[in-house]
């Protein structure tokens, strides 16, 4: 991590049956930087996976089999490219499933 850390913001996202569980940082002119990320399904998914992408190029990915709560934490933060946007996706868990998807410390330098 470079200097200290800034203000920072959390995000939460629940979806909807059917549908990926989003959360979308727009692309600024410093770097958005993240340092943990939760998840749940409420049941099993179908075809679970936690992706994070940096203008549009993946950085982490990691699939997800069972339900309930996961998480991780980066002991070195991912940190995007200046004037891009950071995506971090839950996928659709299929069926009746609902995801819910938190990033745990957020901010941009």
């Amino acid at each position: 991590m470079t200097g200290p850390m800034r203000a920072w913001t959390g995000a939460v996202d629940t979806a909807t049956l059917d549908g990926a569980t989003v959360i979308t940082y727009a692309a600024v002119p410093q770097r958005h930087v993240i340092t943990g990320v939760a998840w749940s399904y409420d049941a099993a998914p179908a075809g679970g996976h936690l992706t994070i992408t940096d203008g549009g190029v993946t950085i982490f990915q990691v699939a997800i089999t069972a339900g309930g709560p996961g998480f991780f934490m980066f002991p070195y933060p991912k940190m995007g490219t200046a004037n891009s946007a950071m995506v971090i996706t839950l996928a659709d868990p299929g069926g009746q499933i609902v995801g819910c998807l938190n990033v745990l410390n957020h901010w941009v330098e």
